[in-house]
């Protein structure tokens, strides 16, 4: 299995498996195709990559994702990544996604370590399994003591960690997320996908004019986003005021209505008190012609000559009904108070 890619004088390994013999077998093997003594004595070719003194490999990364394993093992790989370092070769762990147990303490060899933005480290005290009598358990329990005391150094060192603070993380078993582990110290830098189209989009180098059209582009861009605000707010004040104007003519229509309402209502009433002014003068006529005939009458009955001239006198204040009922209210009025008649 081929588990170490070069490029560009660096080189790539990954541990996506338990800390055991066999995983870390595989990748010391590559790291030594690379990286050892006689890969370099030998002018070893990878490619375009020689491994010899003046073009030799300077750069490991190691990707890590291992929920951990033996503690042992580990410590192979751990002090592999430390002697390169010593020979200056820049070694970076890169977690994606989880270095748990002696998957994290790998990653404390390296220069530098850099986590998934969605990654995870977990610390805990070293355990294993143990049978025997009770001086086996006791040694059993002193060696976990030492390895988990060691292993406390060892992030201590990484972090500048107090190391009885970093124990007690350890004894209650401590998961880390990745802003935590840059926050505390178990981690340099957090990366994700986007780092990795940027960095390939470093490669490429668009001439100064592309650069130039992309910026006015740009600029043109953001000054269209002004203007689609600007007349956003214009439309919005445009529909406030349109709004106000509804709810005006609303209300006017309203009092319109009523106003109509309250209109129909007087010449209604109106109308009543005309036929009733007239009713009551036709009756007032009535009752007046039948007085004078009654009175006549009464005179005739008692002797009473009528008086000469009197019957035939014009009576000058006299009106028709229908002249009557063209009156306005207060000329009936002023007519009956007059002494006016109605004649049929």
């Amino acid at each position: 299995m081929n588990l170490l890619q070069i490029e560009n004088k660096s080189a790539k390994v990954k541990l996506n498996d338990q800390v055991h013999k066999y995983s870390v077998d595989q990748i010391i093997e590559e790291i030594e195709k690379v990286y050892g003594m006689a890969a370099v004595s030998d002018c070893y070719t990878f490619g375009d990559v020689t491994a010899c003194a003046e073009n030799a490999v300077d750069t490991l990364e190691i990707e890590i994702h291992s929920p951990g394993g033996s503690v042992f093992e580990g410590y192979r790989i751990y002090n592999a990544m430390r002697e390169l370092r010593e020979r200056g070769v820049y070694v970076t762990a890169k977690i994606n996604t989880l270095a748990a147990s002696m998957g994290s303490v790998i990653a404390m060899a390296a220069d530098k370590i850099t986590i998934a933005s969605n990654g995870r480290m977990m610390i805990h005290d070293a355990s294993t399994g143990i049978h025997g009598n009770a001086d086996a358990m006791r040694k059993g329990a002193e060696m976990l003591e030492e390895i988990s005391d060691e292993i406390a150094g060892v992030y201590a060192e990484k972090t500048g960690k107090d190391k009885g603070d970093i124990r007690k993380m350890m004894k209650s078993e401590t998961w880390i997320s990745a802003k935590k582990a840059i926050e505390m110290g178990f981690a340099d830098e957090i990366f994700d996908t986007k780092s990795k189209v940027m960095s390939i989009l470093d490669k490429f180098k668009p001439d100064a004019a592309l650069v130039e059209k992309v910026n006015s582009l740009e600029s043109s861009l953001v000054d269209a986003e002004n203007k689609v605000s600007e007349l956003t707010a214009k439309i919005d004040e445009v529909e406030n005021d349109l709004a106000s104007a509804v709810t005006e003519l609303t209300e006017a229509k309203a009092k319109a209505d009523k106003l109509a309402e309250e209109k129909a209502q007087f010449e209604a009433s109106f109308n009543e008190a005309e036929t009733a002014i007239a009713n009551l003068t036709e009756q007032l006529a009535t009752a007046q012609a039948s007085a004078e005939t009654r009175a006549a009458e009464i005179l005739a009955t008692a002797g009473v000559p009528p008086v000469e001239g009197v019957e035939d006198k014009p009576i000058s204040n006299v009106k028709s009904l229908t002249e009557f009922n063209a009156l306005t209210p207060a000329e009936r009025m002023s007519f009956i108070k007059s002494g006016g008649k109605i004649s049929n």
